[in-house]
């Protein structure tokens, strides 16, 4: 699926505005000349851009100004770099945006410095950029503590499931992790900001639900990127979440439905082997096991029906929305996460259905949605 030309370029112009910012925040001769030089690094690549985009495009939905809100997009996207430092010092990861990572570029424990001065600059300025706009700072910091600290339990959720060795990870489970490691900061925090800096109160829970679905699209569609994808289509190195034994929805299907034999014992020895006595060449036997069995295509269905709730639980939470054309934009978001992977794996399509009434429905904590067992999705066509 094609997202329209008009919303490229409106990410793009987005991009431009918060990349800028960033850039410019960093720039204002604040820090020691030890960090000057590396807390740009990760700003100025090349990125997505998505998080500060939901800020800027929900606000002005909602009524509000790009002015207003743009110092909540950069404090947003400083945030995301910080958790990017921290996500190369905890994987060992080698390149990131096709350039070496920081801890390869400056070592471990001034990249670990980096990654703190950057998420102290994003608290800072958010809470400064709330008192200068009269907004309700208490409330505003509130949201970014939930997301921050969700954040942190989810990733060390994952860390100790593969600190343990774990192999009985289900679906419910995983959906749980990235509620908190990826939804609450990626999607659900920027999309309350740009609530929060349209001066649109009380605004209770809203968003949470569509930032859920949201931000498990871009979680799922990240992990089968790392299978599917070149390295220089990703940036990364691949075959890295196999190196680092991601228990992901595609290693939990086939575990689920997998039968007993030689593979399915290789794949529960490389999970619980640890990173030691894991090599990159393993990336390939393990990844076409995965599609052999169908665990790849059938996630990408999976993900594709959380797509279709995404944009129902969107256009439910944009009903008294006072610009259309910036409601389309995120629904525009929504699709670029949902068809990054889609052609290498399924010929999938927008009309995936979740099952309803399912007993054996995965809930997710928290998120105020339930889906069907992934493995039982049907997909239409």
């Amino acid at each position: 699926m094609e997202v329209a030309p008009e919303h490229r370029a409106t990410l793009a112009g987005y991009r431009q505005l918060v990349v800028d910012g960033m850039l410019a925040h960093l720039s204002d001769g604040r820090t020691s000349r030890y960090l000057t030089e590396y807390l740009p690094v990760y700003p100025a690549q090349p990125g997505k851009g998505l998080r500060g985009a939901l800020v800027l495009a929900i606000n002005r939905a909602m009524g509000g100004r790009t002015d207003q809100a743009l110092p909540f997009a950069i404090g947003i996207e400083l945030l995301h770099n910080a958790f990017l430092v921290h996500d190369d010092i905890i994987d060992g990861s080698r390149r990131r945006r096709d350039a070496p990572t920081l801890p390869v570029r400056c070592g471990t424990g001034l990249a670990l410095c980096v990654g703190d001065a950057l998420a102290l600059r994003a608290v800072t300025l958010l809470a400064v950029a709330a008192d200068r706009q009269g907004l309700p700072a208490g409330q505003l910091m509130a949201e970014v503590e939930r997301a921050v600290r969700l954040t942190l339990e989810g990733e060390a959720t994952e860390l100790g499931w593969e600190r343990e060795g774990r192999v009985d990870v289900a679906a419910e489970d995983y959906l749980a992790m990235v509620l908190r490691k990826t939804s609450w900061y990626s999607t659900i925090l920027p999309c309350r900001l740009g609530l929060l800096a349209a001066r649109r109160r009380p605004i209770g829970e809203r968003f949470v639900t569509f930032g859920a679905l949201a931000g498990a699209v871009l979680q799922i569609g990240d992990d089968l990127s790392s299978y599917t994808e070149t390295a220089r289509q990703s940036g990364k190195n691949w075959g890295d979440d196999v190196l680092e034994g991601k228990r992901s929805l595609p290693v939990i299907h086939f575990l689920a439905t997998a039968p007993e034999g030689e593979d399915r014992d290789r794949v529960v020895a490389h999970l619980r082997g640890g990173r030691r006595n894991r090599r990159r060449a393993d990336a390939h036997w393990f990844v076409n096991l995965l599609r052999q069995r169908g665990s790849l295509a059938q996630v990408d269905r999976f993900r594709l029906a959380l797509t279709r709730e995404a944009h129902t639980q969107l256009a439910a939470d944009t009903v008294d929305a006072v610009d259309r054309a910036s409601v389309d934009f995120v629904h525009a978001i929504v699709d670029m996460l949902a068809y990054r992977c889609a052609d290498p794996l399924v010929p999938a399509s927008r009309s995936t259905v979740v099952p309803s009434g399912d007993p054996r429905a995965c809930p997710t904590p928290a998120s105020g949605y339930a889906v069907g067992p992934f493995w039982s999705v049907p997909v239409a066509g």
